[in-house]
C-alpha cells in the first residue's frame, strides 16, 4: 500500500507542505458548509431553494 504523502515532500518542500495544509483546511470548510447548508465563504449558495 502506498504512503499518503511521500516523506521527501515533508522534509524538503515547505511551500508544498503549506499548500497541502491550506488545501485540506479549505476542503474541510467547504465540506462543513455543504453539510450545514450555509452559504459558501465566497458568498454563493450551495443549494437552490424554490421560493
Amino acid at each position: 500500500m502506498a504512503k499518503p504523502v511521500d516523506p521527501r515532500l515533508w522534509r524538503y518542500a515547505r511551500s508544498a507542505r503549506r499548500y497541502l495544509g491550506v488545501s485540506v483546511l479549505l476542503s474541510l470548510v467547504i465540506t462543513g458548509c455543504t453539510v450545514e447548508q450555509i452559504p459558501a465563504p465566497i458568498g454563493l449558495p450551495l443549494s437552490r431553494t424554490s421560493a
